[in-house]
């Protein structure tokens, strides 16, 4: 993904390229996290007798409160990676964030920020719900 296209950057960016590990290389795809403005009127909309509001609520603030765990975890990872090589060594397996699909131009290890199917979501839940009833 990264010689793609290499003939049209200047000689300087291309030797750059061509001296750097990958490993080395930080990454950061550039997209836009999306709102999440109509996921709980969508869970709403699909309640039932059997799926409760009080239990759809549950759900809900459990989703948002997993989903900020995984962020701020996710803020932990990239800030580790920014540490000097000294200081990342003393760190655990899994303290460093990796994105190995970012390098094969998959960019599938953040899907889960960046694509959220919130409609898919919202409609397991209430499921869930009607079965546990």
């Amino acid at each position: 993904m990264l010689q793609e296209n290499k003939r049209d950057w200047p000689d300087v960016v291309q030797s750059a390229l061509e001296a750097t590990p990958v490993e080395r290389m930080g990454f950061w795809p550039f997209y836009g996290i999306p709102p999440l403005p109509s996921c709980l009127a969508t869970l709403l909309s699909k309640l039932s007798d059997k799926a409760t509001l009080d239990k759809a609520v549950v759900k809900w603030q459990t989703y948002r409160q997993e989903r900020i765990n995984k962020v701020l975890e996710l803020i932990k990872q990239m800030n580790a990676k920014r540490l000097p090589e000294a200081e990342r060594v003393k760190l655990p397996p899994g303290a460093i964030w990796v994105d190995q699909s970012l390098t094969r131009g998959d960019g599938g290890e953040l899907r889960w920020l960046y694509e959220p199917d919130l409609v898919t979501d919202a409609a397991t839940w209430v499921q869930e719900l009607e079965n546990d009833a």
